[in-house]
């Protein structure tokens, strides 16, 4: 056997290596290629959503419910931020109608903030009301002795 016939043959099995293990995968792997190809079943193509999720999530395990449900979750937020954004008088939307129909969105941290800020203030009127009433009670019991 010479040279020439030994590279031949070991091309012949790496070739029918790499076809047998393009089956297996194929095989074994069709519904992950289900779940990523864009058939219009969800808003958005899910590899995109999937890379942004383990973008900032790493060394996470995502489950394909989660996958979904963001998928979803995010196409019904494209769909009310644009009809926030179809309320607009103007033919052309522009930023300023992108931030109006976004700023809900963003605030709610804000607000969120806000609303501690005002709970703790209320408080502190409570137990400023609180008190005046204990005074109040004191002189007017004093004066009636």
């Amino acid at each position: 056997m010479t040279q020439e016939d030994i590279e031949e043959s070991n091309i012949e099995i790496i070739t029918d290596d790499v076809a047998d293990t393009e089956e297996n995968f194929d095989e074994n792997f069709s519904d992950v290629a289900d779940v990523s190809e864009d058939d219009g079943k969800y808003p958005l193509p899910m590899a995109t959503v999937v890379r942004l999720m383990k973008k900032n999530m790493p060394d996470k395990m995502i489950s394909s419910k989660v996958k979904i449900a963001m998928n979803l979750f995010l196409g019904e937020m494209i769909k009310k931020v644009s009809e926030e954004m179809a309320t607009s008088r103007y033919s052309m939307i522009e930023m300023d109608d992108f931030q109006r129909a976004t700023d809900k969105f963003l605030k709610a941290e804000d607000l969120d903030a806000e609303k501690d800020r005002i709970v703790s203030h209320l408080i502190g009127i409570r137990g400023d009301v609180e008190s005046m009433v204990r005074e109040l009670e004191r002189k007017f019991s004093i004066e009636t002795i």
